[in-house]
């Protein structure tokens, strides 16, 4: 029996799927302390789909299973921190809650046609009082289509429902620049000892780098005899801890030559940062372009 009572009043899965075929050795997986028959069976489930991959089953098929799996690949393909991080959030708040428990197999489109209506009236987690964008809605419905794709490459699921929907329009934004005057004076605000942060803000105006670009950037990353900045890594945040890694996209690792002021600035500041801190590292080469105490900035 694959699911059976305890004397204790828990419950046991007890799940085997044949012999290895190399080593011949029997395939067997035992779950113990299950509260619930419900929760025993709802973790069989899980075990033949996810752990032991069962093609032919007479189970329900859910994002969690399919997610998972989606999960391992990316881990296999070498994706990114930040790229899974951001799917998951994603996945946490938008489709897991949506799609508890259902079945994926009896899906349609009018399904998920509905489902994209209702992303259209969920409010932003940063401000209740506006609703998701169009550009977060088609991100939301991307990924769910990856994860009926797996389904369908794992032979899991014979469909796809979310393929013939079509994204929604996005309007370009319209962004506005500051200009030199406007720069200048919210240079006034800067206090004289967060020479940090006037870096920072002078090096985003006149190169137009992300600020993760930046804080990734230390002095290999800069000729000074060129005036070239050399963008090839960024950091990115997970729970609260920083990682460095590429840039985000393959044309965002570039070169940008800056003018001579800021140049100037950057000469001058190296000057000053080497004989604050190099008692605290032995090579200031590798500091970061805007650090001015031991600690590494992290955030502006």
């Amino acid at each position: 029996m694959t699911i059976r009572k305890t004397k204790s009043g828990k419950w046991t899965v007890d799940v085997s799927n044949g012999f290895h075929p190399v080593t011949q050795k029997r395939i067997r997986i035992i779950r113990k302390g299950l509260k619930s028959k419900k929760e025993a069976l709802e973790l069989e489930q899980h075990i033949r789909v996810v752990e032991l991959k069962e093609k032919q089953f007479d189970f329900v098929v859910t994002t969690d299973m399919l997610f998972q799996l989606l999960e391992e690949d990316d881990l296999k393909n070498g994706r990114k921190i930040s790229y899974t991080s951001t799917q998951r959030n994603n996945y946490e708040r938008h489709i897991k809650p949506y799609f508890k428990n259902t079945n994926l197999n009896k899906l349609t489109y009018d399904h998920i046609f509905e489902f994209r209506e209702y992303l259209k009236t969920k409010p932003k987690k940063q401000n209740e009082n506006e609703t998701l964008s169009y550009n977060t809605i088609n991100k939301v419905l991307i990924l769910l289509k990856k994860i009926f794709d797996t389904g369908i490459r794992k032979s899991l699921i014979d469909k796809n429902p979310v393929e013939n929907l079509r994204k929604l329009p996005i309007r370009k934004p319209n962004i506005k620049f500051w200009s030199i005057e406007e720069f200048t004076r919210f240079r006034e605000l800067i206090q004289d000892d967060e020479t940090s942060y006037d870096l920072f803000f002078v090096i985003a105006f006149f190169t137009g780098m992300r600020m993760g670009e930046i804080l990734a950037l230390n002095w290999n990353d800069i000729n000074l005899l060129t005036n070239t900045i050399f963008v090839t890594k960024t950091v990115y945040f997970v729970n609260n801890t920083s990682y460095i890694n590429t840039t985000k996209t393959r044309s965002g690792t570039r070169n940008i030559t800056i003018n001579q002021k800021l140049a100037e600035m950057l000469i001058d500041w190296k000057v000053k940062q080497k004989e604050k801190l190099e008692e605290f590292t032995k090579n200031t080469e590798e500091l970061q372009i805007i650090q001015s105490t031991p600690i590494t900035i992290t955030k502006i």
